[in-house]
């Protein structure tokens, strides 16, 4: 994929997302930013106007082939709510435009599928754990072998809610898409995925539950499932007042914990147990720049179709897991 050196931006969604993560990388890449999209008239207007020298950035509530055709971007980023993703996606490659997706790719497997043939090498999806240093480390211990066979993983992936969740997008499931599960969940399931090297095709769910705490969609999902002889155990979930991960990565020969507190110290801890007792433990100072270098990378002409593949994984699995919970749903 070729970028030019000064790219032409055209942004949709122009949210927290956007001005957290986005925006702070277009600025360091000297982008020029050239069109945003949000329906939100407020959202857009905090945008910065001159991104880049002599850019003129387009406004619109709606992103359409005839903005895409004003603004002629090299590079389309969608951070808009997830329902929306797998329309604007299509749109953007259709138009044969380099996309670049938060997460998640898709919310239904064969919108997944139809991007990946889309994409001739012009799509990538927000990767973030897979560039974390601690879990760079959990996988190098569990790719080494020193745990022996595996035997099973709990992964308990708990964050706040998003601010005023209740009247947001995030609440509302058309938009969304989903509830925890696919907006947390995707990151879950996806850093399993990569942890193991595979793409869960033989997953069997055992016991798939949710919680929904008032909202219209679920707060915490509760799953159990077998993959390659390994039995899962996953609770995502959002939790206000201790919002963390850990996660127990069990074999024949000794265990793996890391755990971590969320929130501004950013700290994590990963301890490697054998079977005789002998433990080690590092400590792990994520900082920042992991959220974003995957976007980095795709804005310098990076793509990567294992990554891509992962992602259609993941959607895969989260609707099998979404159907799983619908047919136990109808049985109790």
């Amino acid at each position: 994929m070729s970028v030019p050196s000064t790219p032409r931006v055209a942004v949709v969604g122009c949210g927290r997302r956007f001005h957290t993560a986005i925006l702070p990388v277009l600025q360091e890449c000297g982008a020029l930013l050239v069109g945003v999209v949000d329906p939100d008239s407020s959202s857009r207007e905090r945008v910065p106007q001159h991104l880049g020298p002599g850019a003129v950035v387009v406004s619109s509530g709606q992103l359409t082939v005839s903005f895409l055709r004003r603004t002629l971007p090299d590079i389309v980023i969608i951070c808009s709510p997830s329902g929306l993703h797998f329309q604007q996606a299509k749109m953007c490659l259709e138009e044969g435009l380099p996309t670049f997706l938060e997460k998640p790719l898709a919310c239904r497997a064969d919108e997944a599928v139809l991007l990946r043939s889309l994409s001739a090498g012009r799509l990538a999806t927000s990767e973030q754990r897979v560039h974390r240093p601690d879990l760079l480390a959990a996988r190098d211990v569990i790719r080494s072998g020193r745990l022996g066979r595996l035997l099973a993983i709990e992964y308990r992936d708990w964050v706040a809610p998003a601010p005023a969740f209740r009247s947001s997008w995030r609440n509302r499931p058309l938009l969304a898409g989903g509830g925890v599960l696919l907006d947390l969940g995707y990151h879950t399931i996806n850093t399993l995925q990569w942890l193991l090297d595979s793409n869960f095709a033989d997953l069997v769910p055992s016991a798939v539950r949710f919680r929904y705490e008032s909202y219209a969609v679920e707060s915490q999902a509760l799953i159990r499932c077998v993959t390659e002889h390994v039995a899962l155990h996953l609770d995502v979930g959002l939790d206000a007042t201790n919002p963390r991960e850990e996660l127990c990565v069990t074999g024949t020969q000794g265990r793996l914990r890391l755990r971590r507190r969320r929130g501004s110290h950013g700290v994590s801890i990963v301890e490697v147990t054998a079977a005789r007792g002998e433990a080690t433990e590092t400590v792990h100072h994520l900082g920042k720049g992991y959220d974003t270098r995957s976007l980095k990378e795709f804005m310098n002409g990076k793509e990567s179709v294992a990554s891509l593949e992962r992602h259609v994984a993941t959607v895969e699995t989260l609707e099998k897991l979404y159907r799983e919970e619908k047919e136990m749903e109808h049985f109790r």
